[in-house]
């Protein structure tokens, strides 16, 4: 392992999370001092610390080691990112649907329907009010 491929790595692992350095050294579990040690050469990280770093990172230690690393969601992530919109969706939805109908009452009620030649019965909006 070069110094150089793993504080590349780790920097890449950091912007791609989109975390700042305090984020990084609480979500790495490691201090600004051990940090700046490895930086200069005070010192290396241990293979546990690697492999440590590895799995909070959610990367194989090979991908922190490895020259040409380029970070990428995983399978679960980016699942979890597709339900989460789904569920962004449906609830949009829900509130479109739901104003939507609010909107039929007050039409209805206003007598807006008959003076405009609206069937509701025949559209088949009749059921939702």
């Amino acid at each position: 392992m070069t110094k150089r491929i793993f504080l590349e790595n780790l920097e890449k692992i950091r912007k791609f999370n989109k975390w700042d350095m305090n984020d990084m050294y609480e979500r790495l579990d490691f201090g600004k001092s051990t940090f700046h040690n490895w930086k200069s050469g005070k010192s290396k990280p241990s293979l546990n610390m690697l492999e440590q770093i590895a799995r909070n990172a959610n990367v194989t230690l090979s991908d922190l080691l490895r020259e040409g690393f380029v970070p990428e969601k995983t399978y679960v992530e980016q699942v979890t990112e597709l339900l989460n919109e789904a569920q962004r969706i449906y609830i949009r939805l829900s509130q479109f649907h739901t104003e939507c109908s609010e909107l039929l009452i007050v039409l209805k009620g206003s007598k807006y329907y008959e003076q405009n030649g609206i069937d509701f019965t025949s559209a088949g909006i009749s059921q939702h009010l």
